[in-house]
């Protein structure tokens, strides 16, 4: 292949999937788009529930991440780098490096991830003021969605709004991405 990277840009959709398109240098016959549910045992997907920078083992993936379905695509690459921007978007990395050497630059990767992250939520802040500015370009939030910001301001937990409302503590999870994405705010301090 000749690369030493690939990078992909990974978005929750409405639905509470992951789709992004992975890149591998120029070769673009060998971009890979790939679906996979917020839920999912998947390094993606675990970033941005977490919303912390993870580093995981790409030989290891179909074992360690069951969701991981492009694995043959990437096997010329060592290792995954996901920078979770805000509670919807990612960047992800693959490197030719291992784990182990990319860890020792944690830290480095947690710098870039925060400033890219500041960057992100501006243009998402700078989105969503526009369309609020505009009733026809803004979203509006279903009622369920509606009662779900009403619970989190009164201080609920998601475990709480699901035993509430009579659903899945992982449906409430994936509705407050939704809601934040919709709003374009990145988390529970913005409502």
């Amino acid at each position: 292949m000749g690369e030493i990277a690939g990078v992909s840009w990974i978005e929750v959709d409405d639905s509470g999937f992951l789709d992004y398109q992975l890149n591998h240098g120029f070769h673009r016959d060998l971009d890979t788009s790939i679906r996979i549910s917020i839920d999912a045992d998947n390094i993606a997907s675990i970033a941005l529930r977490t919303q912390r920078t993870q580093i995981s083992d790409l030989r290891s993936a179909p074992s360690k991440f069951e969701d991981h379905t492009h694995a043959e695509s990437l096997e010329a690459y060592s290792s995954v780098l996901i920078l979770p921007l805000t509670p919807v978007t990612a960047l992800g990395i693959v490197f030719i490096s291992t784990p182990v050497e990319l860890s020792k630059f944690q830290d480095y990767f947690e710098c870039v991830r925060l400033i890219l992250s500041l960057k992100e939520n501006r243009i998402r802040f700078d989105e969503s003021r526009l369309s609020s500015q505009n009733p026809v370009a803004s979203r509006r939030l279903t009622p369920r969605q509606a009662k779900i910001v009403e619970l989190i301001r009164d201080g609920k937990t998601n475990g709480s709004i699901a035993d509430s409302l009579g659903y899945s503590e992982s449906l409430i999870r994936q509705e407050t991405i939704i809601i934040y994405r919709k709003l374009g705010i990145s988390g529970r301090k913005d409502l």
